[in-house]
């Protein structure tokens, strides 16, 4: 059997900060998904079978990885103890999380294809440039003097969709484009009652609302997308006795 060779990755960030170069000489499989390229990697001592998605588009001067799915977070009996099962389904996570843009631009079919495009503009696409977060932990007056003359010189686009600065204002317009088809695609989607009410029933039973019986959370949610809390309340009500069903 061909040794597998391994990437040392002791930190989270050491797999966040891999190169292409480095994981094209280790990979196991090298796959190209929805025009990302997919690289299976072992990485020793923690992480084990760890796909990175490599994002070489349009506009992009260096590739960067903007999607990591490690093996660390599945049980490997869930699958019979099979790595081969195991990989598979981790491939099949990645191939769920990322998007193409002819598919951001297709109608959306039910509210959690809705939250992965959305999540996937918002936090994995404005991976593919070097940015600055705009949260941050002070820890020093001459740290946050230094960050705001790290972002003034380096990064002095900022983003709404990302909440980042970014180095050239192409980056923030790319993103909003592509946030703007999304939230289009959305609202023609929550125009349809039936897919209104799922929606709202979706964040119900992922705020615990049927168990608490506290529907702040969800109301915090929709607040300003017009959906009111009555409509929230009305809806709420009319599952709350066969919320046993549904959670099925």
């Amino acid at each position: 059997m061909k040794e597998i060779k391994t990437f040392s990755a002791c930190k989270w960030d050491d797999m966040t900060s891999a190169t292409l170069e480095q994981l094209e000489r280790v990979a196991i499989i090298k796959k190209r998904v929805k025009g990302f390229d997919a690289f299976l990697v072992k990485c020793a001592p923690y992480y084990g079978f760890t796909w990175f998605a490599f994002e070489n588009g349009e506009g992009i001067t260096e590739s960067r990885c903007i999607y990591i799915e490690s093996s660390i977070h599945y049980n490997l009996n869930s699958y019979g103890g099979s790595n081969y099962r195991m990989i598979r389904a981790m491939l099949e996570k990645v191939e769920k999380t990322l998007f193409t843009d002819e598919e951001l631009n297709a109608p959306i079919k039910d509210y959690d294809e809705y939250r992965r495009k959305d999540y996937f503009v918002r936090n994995y696409l404005p991976r593919r440039w070097k940015y600055e977060s705009a949260f941050h932990i002070i820890r020093s007056e001459q740290e946050e003097q230094e960050r705001e003359e790290r972002i003034r010189r380096h990064f002095p686009y900022y983003s709404q969709v990302a909440f980042a600065y970014f180095p050239l204002s192409g980056c923030v317009d790319y993103l909003k484009k592509r946030a703007e088809i999304v939230e289009k695609r959305y609202q023609e989607f929550m125009s349809n009652a039936e897919q209104r009410e799922s929606a709202i029933l979706y964040e119900l039973f992922n705020y615990e609302c049927f168990y608490s019986w506290d529907l702040d959370g969800v109301i915090d949610h929709f607040r300003g997308t017009g959906i009111t809390a009555a409509e929230i309340q009305k809806v709420f009500n009319r599952h709350k006795w066969n919320q046993g069903e549904f959670a099925q």
